[in-house]
């Protein structure tokens, strides 16, 4: 193991220590200061009553004939409700153009 030496003629700084700074100051966290205790109140012990037990009804239904679906007019409703919205687009437009 060899230990180099420092060369001669190599200039070298001196060691300068940085000045002190302080810290900067942290204020302590706020400590309430102590309360009173209040007496200790009676542990009543407490035992829910136990659910009571109940068994589901037993239901037997017969079977039912499947009667074919009852036609709904619901294109129908749409249609009038799209018609009356723009016929009432028509009479606001008439209203309020400029003349």
């Amino acid at each position: 193991m060899q230990v180099s030496m420092p060369q001669m003629g190599a200039p070298q700084m001196p060691y300068v220590q940085p000045p002190y700074v302080q810290p900067p100051y942290v204020q302590p966290p706020y400590v309430q200061p102590p309360m009173m205790q209040q007496p200790a109140m009676p542990q009543m012990h407490y035992t829910p009553p136990a659910p009571p037990m109940v068994t589901p009804p037993q239901v037997t239904l017969a079977p039912v004939a499947v009667s074919p679906p009852k036609s709904s007019n619901t294109l129908l409703i749409v249609i009038f409700c799209l018609l009356a919205f723009l016929a009432g687009g028509i009479i606001v437009y008439l209203l309020v153009r400029p003349k």
